[in-house]
């Protein structure tokens, strides 16, 4: 899932939003939250709520994105397929978000060799 903030400030309140939307709507609870060691999540606000909620908040070592590889290499392939559909549309950059999005859900919908010839629509 992917949201767009226009500050970095928005975090907390885009964090309780898709807290809310993974509970609800896919049955699932925040157990792990990893983040950087941005200013925006080192607010007591963020400790706060991982107490509250039984969550841990875990900081990725700072200057090491080799560490979260994972997240990494996935934020890069749907950067790289949004530009590409950007591209090859002609559209001006105004409807990044909207590629980014479309990107996202391609790879979600997909099959890929992890799930065989399923995709998670199946």
């Amino acid at each position: 899932m992917i949201r767009f903030l226009k500050k970095k400030s928005d975090a907390f309140g885009e964090l309780l939003v898709v807290k809310k939307i993974m509970e609800n709507n896919h049955d699932r609870t925040l157990k792990k939250m990893v983040s950087d060691h941005g200013g925006e999540f080192l607010k007591e606000k963020f400790n706060s709520l991982s107490q509250y909620c039984g969550f841990r908040h875990i900081f990725s070592p700072p200057q090491t994105p080799q560490q979260n590889g994972f997240a990494e290499r996935e934020n890069h392939t749907i950067l790289d397929k949004a530009r590409c559909m950007l591209g090859a549309s002609n559209l001006p950059n105004m409807y990044g978000e909207e590629a980014v999005n479309t990107a996202a859900m391609l790879s979600n919908i997909l099959p890929t060799p992890s799930v065989g010839a399923f995709n998670s629509c199946s």
